[in-house]
């Protein structure tokens, strides 16, 4: 049963007239697109499984930034016996419009890359992947979440400001519940305990989603969904501390512009601010004994002054080796809490001492709110290599080359 409540708060603003009071959870900045992975599958078909664990690579490679809405359809997804039955009667529709030729395929923001039509094997994935995080996207998507477990009343709080115009004069809204953890059979997997994640169960904004009008650069809306979450889908438990609400904006049907996932229960993904490397080369090298310095800008974008963890974060780190960072006249190891004023970028500065072990060192800065645990942190990477002569790269564009 879909009970929605809408609503709808359309103001275009003259920003050297207009304040964004309103505006909680949405960067007014351009940011960069994040991904949603429509795949394609069904419980008996054997490949799926790989085209899962992918899936998961992606996301785990670009934390926050991929969304994976799984849908069971077509001839393997049809349940045998007393099989259970993991379709939706929304998965036909937009496998028809990716032109699903195979299983398992999937879409990268329903976008039309090099072929006549969306859907795509999976060996395709990382490079699309790769080649749309690095797009910037006309809109910013905010989603907020709250549950009432006496009601099951699910409610959703949404934020867009559109950085751009868009080529449309509309644009569409999509709203999903997807949901992880649902434990059963699965060709090529573990029999009948396979744990299926990221399952469409309905989508709440329908078919295509609700129609957003004006989609000019400027424009701030905002919409409530209230939702009756259903205690079953073809019989199968909606779990709701398992469920996820998937939110993206579509140019029409096809090209997904961006989106993002909250938790079902007291999810967000308020933008706090970022934190961007000022270098332009990401990769340094250097020799034992010498430092090598990397600046990095951080950005509050929360309400007056606010405290920020940061933490620096090494994978494949000598023993030998030395990393640390300073703010202001203060050095930290690994962790340190900055207070940042909304709007004001700071300078940190990172420094990396190689010792004698040859190395080539991923490092990560994680930026994480205090006042709002929830909400996704930001992060910006770089890399050092010292006494390393001979270097294999993996060239395919997926996240091992990373």
């Amino acid at each position: 049963m879909r009970k929605v409540y809408t609503i709808p708060v359309l103001i275009l603003f003259l920003l050297s007239f207009w304040n964004l009071t309103a505006q909680t959870l949405v960067s007014t900045d351009p940011l960069p697109k994040n991904v949603v992975i429509e795949k394609f599958g069904g419980l008996r078909c054997g490949y799926c499984p790989r085209a899962d664990d992918l899936a998961q690579v992606l996301k785990d490679t670009y934390p926050n930034r991929v969304v994976v809405i799984n849908i069971h359809q077509g001839e393997f997804a049809e349940p045998h016996g007393d099989e259970p039955d993991y379709r939706t009667i929304w998965g036909d529709s937009i496998a028809e419009l990716a032109g699903v030729y195979a299983y398992p395929v999937g879409t990268v923001n329903r976008h039309l890359f090099d072929d006549d039509i969306t859907a795509m094997s999976t060996n395709l994935w990382p490079v699309s992947v790769q080649q749309i995080l690095e797009e910037t996207s006309p809109v910013n998507v905010g989603v907020e979440t709250t549950y009432d477990s006496l009601t099951r009343e699910l409610t959703i709080h949404i934020e867009l400001y559109y950085t751009a115009t868009s080529l449309y004069h509309e644009n569409y809204l999509n709203i999903a519940l997807i949901q992880s953890h649902i434990i059963g059979p699965q060709l090529g997997g573990s029999a009948n305990d396979y744990n299926h994640m990221y399952m469409l169960r309905d989508l709440i904004t329908g078919q295509w989603g609700d129609t957003i009008n004006p989609t000019v650069e400027g424009t701030f809306l905002q919409r409530d969904y209230i939702y009756t979450v259903p205690e079953t889908v073809n019989d199968i438990p909606v779990i709701v501390k398992d469920c996820d609400v998937a939110v993206f904006v579509s140019e029409t049907k096809n090209e997904i512009y961006s989106g993002d996932v909250v938790c079902a229960v007291n999810g967000t993904n308020r933008y706090i601010g970022d934190v961007s490397l000022v270098d332009t080369v990401k990769i340094k090298r250097g020799s034992a004994g010498d430092s090598i310095n990397f600046s990095v800008k951080a950005k509050s974008a929360l309400t007056g002054e606010e405290v920020f963890l940061v933490t620096l974060e090494a994978v494949g780190l000598p023993e030998d080796w030395d990393a640390s960072f300073t703010f202001g006249d203060q050095s930290f190891s690994d962790t340190a809490m900055i207070m940042l004023s909304q709007n004001t970028e700071e300078e940190l500065i990172f420094q990396v001492r190689p010792g004698q072990t040859a190395a080539f060192v991923y490092f990560r800065v994680k930026f994480q709110s205090l006042t709002y645990p929830g909400a996704p942190y930001r992060y910006c990477k770089f890399y050092v290599i010292s006494g390393v002569t001979d270097l294999v790269v993996n060239g395919t564009g997926g996240p091992e080359s990373e």
